[in-house]
C-alpha cells in the first residue's frame, strides 16, 4: 500500500501533494515527519505492540495511573519502533536506544553502520508525531487544543513566555490566543528537545520570532551560537492540534500521513 506523502516546500507559497512509495533514508537536508492516529486497528492486539517494547519501556508504561494513558504510551512508542524499523531494516523489538544526559534517546550505534539517523517523537490527544532526519538533529512537539478552552494560566504563561511574547499574546480573541500560545510553546519545546535538554532549560529565556514565513528562527537565548542554526517549521496538523518540528539547519519537511501498521505484515515479525 503506498504511503501518502505531503511535501511542504516553504521556499514557495505552494504546497504539493503527491502519492508516492516510501522514500527510504532522508536526504541530508530532509526531515520526514509522521503524523499518526494512535488508535489501534481492529486486527492488532495491544499485546502485540507491547511485545515490541523494551523492558525499560514496559516498566515506564506500568507507572501510569490511568489505563488510557498507559495504552497511549504503549502505542506511541511501539509506532516509533515500527517507523524506525522501516528506516534501519532492524526488527522493531531489536532496536536499541542510547540516552543523552537529560534523557534524549538516540539509536545505539551498530558496528560498521554508516547510518546517522536522528529522531524525536511527541504525542497528544489521539495523535502521534515523529521526526526522522539524517546527519542533523531534530526535535518535535505536538499539542491538542482542548474544546472550549478559553483561558491561559498566568503561571504557565510566565514559565513559557518572554515579556515581549506575553504582550503580543494579549492581542486577538481567546481561541486565537490559545493557538498562538501553543505555537510558541511547541516551538520552544521542539527546540529544547532537539538540543537534548528538554524543560531543564527555562522556556521563558528563549524568544521565538513571530513571522508568518517559514522557517521561524530563535531570536534570543543564553547561547546564540547553538540557537542560530536552528529552524522551526509548523506542522501540518488537524485544526484541533498545533505542532512544530525543529531542525538544526534549513530543511525540507516531508509529511507522511499514515498509520505505520498499515505497511507492516505481522507475520514478518519472528521473535
Amino acid at each position: 500500500m503506498p504511503l501518502i506523502l505531503k511535501e511542504q516546500n516553504f521556499t514557495s507559497a505552494t504546497r504539493k501533494y503527491v502519492d508516492t512509495p516510501f522514500q527510504g533514508i532522508p536526504g541530508e537536508k530532509d526531515v520526514h515527519v509522521w503524523i499518526t492516529d494512535l488508535k489501534v486497528p481492529h486486527f492488532i492486539h495491544l499485546n502485540f505492540l507491547e511485545s515490541l517494547l523494551s523492558q525499560d519501556e514496559l516498566n515506564r508504561a506500568e507507572k501510569f495511573k490511568f489505563p488510557k494513558d498507559k495504552k497511549q504510551f504503549v502505542i506511541a512508542h511501539a509506532y516509533l519502533r515500527l517507523i524506525l524499523s522501516k528506516y534501519t531494516g532492524c526488527l522493531p523489538n531489536k532496536i536499541e536506544y542510547e540516552f543523552g544526559r537529560y534523557g534524549k534517546p538516540f539509536l545505539k550505534k551498530q558496528p560498521g553502520s554508516m547510518q546517522h539517523l536522528s529522531f524525536n517523537m511527541s504525542h497528544a490527544g489521539t495523535l502521534g508525531a515523529y521526526a526522522i532526519a539524517n546527519k542533523v538533529e531534530v526535535g518535535i512537539d505536538i499539542e491538542y487544543i482542548k474544546p472550549h478552552a478559553t483561558m491561559l494560566d498566568m503561571s504557565t504563561m510566565n514559565f513559557v513566555l518572554t515579556k515581549n511574547e506575553r504582550e503580543a499574546l494579549n492581542k486577538g480573541g481567546d481561541h486565537q490566543r490559545i493557538r498562538n500560545f501553543l505555537n510558541i510553546w511547541t516551538s520552544k519545546e521542539a527546540f529544547l528537545k532537539g538540543i537534548g535538554v528538554g524543560l531543564n532549560y527555562p522556556p521563558h529565556r528563549i524568544e521565538i520570532s513571530q513571522q508568518l514565513t517559514q522557517p521561524r528562527k530563535i531570536l534570543t537565548t543564553c547561547d546564540m551560537r547553538t540557537a542560530s542554526t536552528w529552524c522551526l517549521y509548523t506542522l501540518d496538523c488537524p485544526k484541533t492540534y498545533v505542532g512544530t518540528v525543529a531542525v538544526n539547519c534549513p530543511s525540507r519537511v516531508l509529511h507522511y500521513l499514515h498509520n505505520p501498521l498499515h505497511f507492516f505484515n505481522q507475520k514478518l515479525f519472528v521473535f
